[in-house]
Parts: C-alpha cells; structure tokens; sequence
C-alpha cells in the first residue's frame, strides 16, 4: 500500500487478520506516527513489513518490521518539518523462505519510502543485495517515478515496484527483461481512485535471473547485467 496509507492503530485491528488468514507478507505506508511511546517523540514517516513466520514452539507469529524514511520529500519537508523527523536507522532485506528445500535461495525483498528511493548512494547499497525492490509512495511527479522504475529496475538488475497514491496514478512494476513491450509488467496511469494489481512472479527466477530463456518468468529473456553486478546469490 502507498505512503502514508494506513493509520497505525488499524494495524492489528484491519491488517494482521488478512495476513493470517492468507499467510501473506504485507508492505504498507504509515501515516505520520511518534518514533516511540515518549509523549514528546518526534513523529516519523515509514512504512510496516508485515511477515508472517511459523514455527513448532510459538506457531504463527506476525513479525512487525519497520522501514523508516530518511529523506523528507521537499515539500514535505516545508509542511512538516517543524514536526516530522527524518528517519531510517536500518535499509531492512526481508528473506523470504518460499521453497521447502532450504537449499534454494530466499527470495531478498527491500523497500523504501517515496523519496528515499531517488537516493542513488541506497540504490548502490542494494544492487548486489536485493531482488525486488518496492517504493511505497505518495507522489505528483508521476513521470519521474515512471522513469525511476524504469531505470532502477536495470541499474539495480532486479524487480522494481512502485505503488502510488490512487489520486496520482503512477504505480508500476518492471523487471529488466531484454524486449522492452515485455518489462513493463504492470503500469496504472491516472484518475483519482483505488486500484488493485496483480502479477504472478516466480520466485525461482526472478532469483536466478535467467538469460536466454525465453519461456522464463516474469515471460521473456532477461538482458545482460550492467558492468560489475555480481547478485546477491553469487558463491
């Protein structure tokens, strides 16, 4: 969900009954929320992992992960910055375990925040690290974020999503495959209301990265990494 999408007191309340009931990781922005329990904590930007794990001696647990905003957007910053405080003590790589083989990779998933994802040094910091990076955001620039994801998802060689404020439009998803009517695997454009995608990724690819395999998936042939990427799975 977008930036700034959900109060947190709907969490427990609205969220974690999904994610129990269809074992499914959720993203989504927070709106404006104290740092911590002090009564004179700075309010913060973020987002909430939402991951469900399961084990034999506490059974299903819902994991509460944090990813925090460092960068005010500049208009934000103007609005609120009396107020809102920078912050992002930690870029989280969620592991996501999606075989029975514990031999097969995880699947890494990382996000950030609107702004923060137009930080070229944190793009650097994920490129041999990560395999699908999501952006919540809240955005007017569409056309910037468009080529954002267009770009980042070769610079980074992975799977590049975004999801946009329904008022704007703008939510995408691209994976650097080599015909260019095939990368783009998702895109909404406009109008002010809600929308809701889906698109079937195979974790197992998108992992591996397959080149010359056309019947891969996401469909088609990856292009050739970009000089000096290694991946994240590379013994």
């Amino acid at each position: 969900m977008p930036e700034l999408a959900v109060h947190p007191d709907d969490v427990d309340s609205l969220l974690l009954p999904l994610v129990r009931d269809f074992r499914c990781i959720m993203l989504v922005g927070l709106v404006y929320h104290p740092r911590d329990a002090a009564s004179d904590a700075p309010l913060i930007n973020s987002a909430l992992w939402l991951i469900p794990e399961w084990s034999r001696d506490r059974g299903l647990q819902i994991r509460h992960v944090e990813q925090g905003k460092a960068h005010l957007a500049p208009d934000e910053r103007d609005a609120f910055g009396s107020v809102v405080s920078p912050f992002r003590p930690a870029q989280w790589i969620v592991s996501y375990r999606w075989h029975s083989d514990r031999n097969k990779p995880p699947l890494l998933l990382s996000a950030s925040v609107c702004y923060d994802a137009t930080d070229t040094a944190l793009a650097a910091d994920l490129r041999d690290r990560n395999d699908l990076y999501a952006v919540c955001a809240l955005n007017k620039d569409v056309a910037t974020f468009d080529n954002l994801a267009e770009s980042l998802n070769y610079h980074l060689y992975q799977g590049v999503l975004v999801v946009n404020n329904g008022s704007y439009g703008g939510s995408s998803f691209f994976a650097p495959l080599e015909k260019n009517f095939r990368r783009e695997i998702l895109h909404f454009h406009g109008q002010p209301q809600a929308h809701i995608g889906f698109a079937e990724v195979i974790p197992g690819k998108i992992i591996e990265r397959p080149e010359g395999n056309e019947d891969a998936e996401p469909k088609g042939e990856w292009k050739k990494p970009p000089a000096g990427w290694r991946g994240p799975h590379s013994v």
